[in-house]
């Protein structure tokens, strides 16, 4: 499992990470993506937010904190529509990334006859996030 988060932080072009603190978030999204979500209960997942801070804090010499705050770190291929090659990167605004995915389900709704009717809260917009993540990666699960 750990080749995922390699491979997660190996799929972002170096220019999308301009400083060190870019690289630790994207890093950190990756631990949370390939560890964090498959943890069952609120108390392991504490425990794992816990041992990546200490990470953080030993090893890259970062507070989260000051790297992570208390943002959601969300990394996605999809905000380019359209585009021939998809850059994994991360999305810093949600207003942006609502309504790109307000574009895509207005696309999807002109071309079926039933309209798709979300609501895109926070939480819905991550989780999207985080399937296509799994869709992109080579023999990526949910699991």
């Amino acid at each position: 499992e750990l080749s995922n988060v390699f491979q997660g932080v190996l799929s972002v072009p170096p220019k999308e990470l301009p400083s060190s603190a870019d690289i630790i978030r994207l890093w950190t999204h990756e631990c949370l993506r390939v560890f964090h979500d498959r943890l069952i209960n609120d108390e392991d997942r504490q425990i794992f937010i816990r041992i990546v801070k200490r990470i953080m804090n030993s090893s890259l010499g970062s507070a989260w904190d000051t790297v992570i705050g208390s943002n959601e770190v969300i990394f996605a291929n999809f905000m380019v529509q359209g585009a021939e090659i998809k850059i994994y990167q991360e999305i810093k605004d949600e207003n942006i990334l609502r309504k790109t995915l307000l574009q895509y389900l207005e696309d999807y709704d002109a071309l079926m006859k039933t309209p798709m009717n979300l609501v895109l809260f926070a939480a819905a917009m991550q989780h999207v996030a985080r399937i296509a993540r799994v869709l992109k990666t080579p023999f990526g699960n949910a699991l």
